[in-house]
């Protein structure tokens, strides 16, 4: 097998322009899956969206892989991913650059037989119509993303409780290593940044291909002695090891500040830059929790649509484009996803015309081609619940990353299915 080397790569990005508002866009229904195991679980959800326009998600009781029509037109294909062996169902988390799919597969019963185990499902064709799920072992955790090189980042534990935030990955031999990263990170680079010791990682929620991982971390301390945890304090983190493998140390840690209100920050996704959204609470009077752009070591606020008090950035493209939720109340009926590029803030239901069979709730995913994944409402059968994923395409065009200086990483997928 040939070694693997990682290098840091130099990014750059062209500056936005004003061509890059979003005017208008098409709406795809991405359907179900056929057969049996596509009504097993009467729903479905489709989380992620890589640059070739690969959607992963669930549809009924399998982990799927939606891939785009070729060139010439017709509908996308669905790809049933399958589950792990005696489980109930499996969903899609995440999808890389190069079509690994990341997810969990779970068995739904009593404890202590209940499992929650998260896979890696690996590509053997160019167009990912046929694969294999590789079982991690982690009878317990939940996967949250998956990179180009196969580390798969999630929590784990008794989801009941606070879990830990893992990262899963394979050395050049092809030997699995589980981390806890509640272990393997260093306590001192914490407490020099003002961090509590006792704060618990709990949660990675996503990796880039240059081996970043966001990691959210918890503080709960009772200072009365009355049994409540009266003060709360939610981090979030960027970590990076240099050597490009966790299991062996030389991390380094940063926290990622907040927008100024009470010490909430919660870090959803990063692109391969190295700029990171999510959210955090606002300082502002009678607000709730915006979503944040961190990049060059600062917090931005995003704002909101419209008189909506609260925001959640869900996912960020290479070319920093952002999709979430902005809402005024609990209220599923008042959630409405959003696009953010370039300063600005629209409403994707906006676009939809008054034709629309749609409604749009959530905004999961979006690549470089500001195509965005989520979940809205459609007609619907007496099979099929209202619930739907869908596809949306803009006529944006955005700018390209660029990658300067760059050195590759040695290997293919065919290393990665090695045990």
């Amino acid at each position: 097998m040939r070694t693997r080397q990682l290098t840091r790569k130099r990014l750059s990005l062209e500056s936005l322009e004003p061509r890059c508002m979003l005017s208008s866009y098409s709406v795809v229904d991405l359907g179900f899956l056929d057969g049996p195991s596509g009504r097993g679980w009467n729903d479905n959800a489709w989380n992620d969206i890589n640059n070739e326009g690969q959607v992963a998600g669930r549809s009924g009781e399998s982990a799927v892989l939606w891939n785009p029509a070729a060139a010439g037109g017709g509908a996308g294909t669905m790809v049933d991913l399958g589950k792990l062996p005696g489980d109930d169902l499996a969903i899609g988390k995440s999808i890389s650059s190069n079509g690994l799919v990341a997810g969990t597969s779970i068995l739904w019963a009593a404890t202590p037989d209940e499992r929650h185990e998260p896979f890696l499902w690996i590509p053997d064709s160019p167009n990912g119509d046929t694969g294999s799920m590789l079982a991690t072992g982690i009878s317990a955790g939940r996967t949250k993303g998956v990179n180009s090189h196969g580390k798969v980042v999630g929590d784990m534990g008794d989801l009941a409780v606070i879990t830990q935030a893992f990262i899963w990955e394979r050395d050049a031999d092809g030997v699995a290593h589980l981390t806890d990263l509640n272990d393997a990170v260093p306590r001192d680079q914490l407490i020099a940044q003002g961090i509590e010791e006792g704060v618990i990682l709990h949660e990675a929620t996503a990796i880039n291909d240059s081996n970043q991982v966001l990691v959210n971390g918890w503080f709960a301390e009772d200072t009365t002695g009355d049994g409540n945890f009266d003060v709360q304090k939610a981090y979030a983190f960027l970590l990076h090891d240099d050597n490009g493998m966790y299991y062996d140390g030389g991390m380094t840690i940063t926290d990622l500040g907040s927008l100024g209100g009470t010490q909430y920050s919660y870090a959803t996704d990063i692109n391969a830059s190295g700029q990171i959204t999510g959210e955090s609470d606002s300082p502002a009077r009678n607000q709730g929790r915006h979503a944040f752009l961190w990049q060059d070591g600062a917090m931005s606020d995003l704002g909101t649509l419209g008189r909506d008090t609260q925001s959640r950035a869900r996912a960020i493209s290479d070319n920093g484009t952002i999709v979430g939720e902005s809402n005024r109340s609990l209220s599923v009926s008042s959630y409405n996803p959003f696009l953010w590029q370039n300063g600005q803030m629209d409403d994707l239901n906006k676009g939809l015309g008054k034709n629309s069979d749609w409604t749009l709730r959530w905004a999961w995913g979006v690549n470089d081609d500001v195509q965005v994944v989520g979940t809205g409402t459609a007609p619907h059968t007496a099979e099929q619940d209202d619930w739907r994923g869908y596809l949306l395409t803009t006529d944006v065009t955005l700018p390209k990353l660029s990658i300067s200086d760059a050195t590759a990483i040695e290997g293919d997928l065919a290393d990665l299915t090695t045990v």
